[in-house]
């Protein structure tokens, strides 16, 4: 499972995303019954842009079981592709209760985007103010996780140079803990209308080109 997991994540990183989606329909059919397959292939269908199917990967994930929270993350995503802003800000609440004391600077970034993209500002300035305490703490948030952060604010000329400084990171080859938040960038998973404008796209294409 994590075999194919890991491997379907590096075809959706290279833009193979049919590949990447039949290498996750391919776990599915051999453990339908476990939750993490049909995560990966909400996932993989998140990527490549398909909304509908990822929301029902999703539910069928939580369905499994209720405790997995990316699947909650990845099924608001799907949802504010499909515009239901109030169904994504429940779901993102959910993960939050499924958080633990100690969530990563990349998870929290990644749902206050999700919460700013759904019109809840407070909450998403809520949870980037997590993030910085973490860093003036001195705690290590990648490079990868700050550009979504500040788009949780509305900040988009620190988010674009953060994610310059964190698509420099990746061309070095450099390590970077916030690097699965470059893929939710990548591929807009959220749709923020921002990351389509031109520097940010010649910036999105950059991550990942082989």
């Amino acid at each position: 499972e994590t075999v194919l997991f890991n491997y379907g994540w590096f075809l959706s990183f290279a833009g193979r995303h049919a590949d990447a989606i039949a290498m996750a329909e391919r776990g599915v059919a051999l453990r339908p019954t476990l939750a993490n397959p049909h995560r990966n292939l909400g996932v993989a269908h998140g990527y490549a842009g398909n909304a509908a199917d990822a929301a029902k990967a999703m539910r069928d994930c939580i369905g499994l079981d209720a405790r997995v929270t990316i699947c909650h993350i990845y099924l608001a995503f799907a949802l504010l592709r499909q515009g239901e802003a109030d169904a994504a800000a429940a779901e993102l609440a959910a993960a939050e209760k499924l958080f633990g004391a100690n969530p990563t600077p990349a998870t929290l970034s990644s749902v206050a985007h999700g919460y700013y993209r759904a019109g809840r500002g407070e909450d998403a300035a809520r949870l980037f103010a997590r993030v910085q305490k973490i860093a003036a703490d001195g705690g290590v948030v990648g490079a990868g996780s700050w550009p979504l952060g500040y788009l949780a604010i509305g900040d988009a000329d620190q988010a674009y140079a953060w994610l310059t400084r964190a698509v420099e990171k990746v061309e070095r080859g450099e390590p970077d803990e916030g690097f699965f938040n470059l893929m939710i960038i990548k591929a807009n998973v959220a749709a923020n209308p921002v990351l389509d404008e031109p520097g940010f796209r010649a910036l999105r294409e950059r991550i990942g080109k082989l």
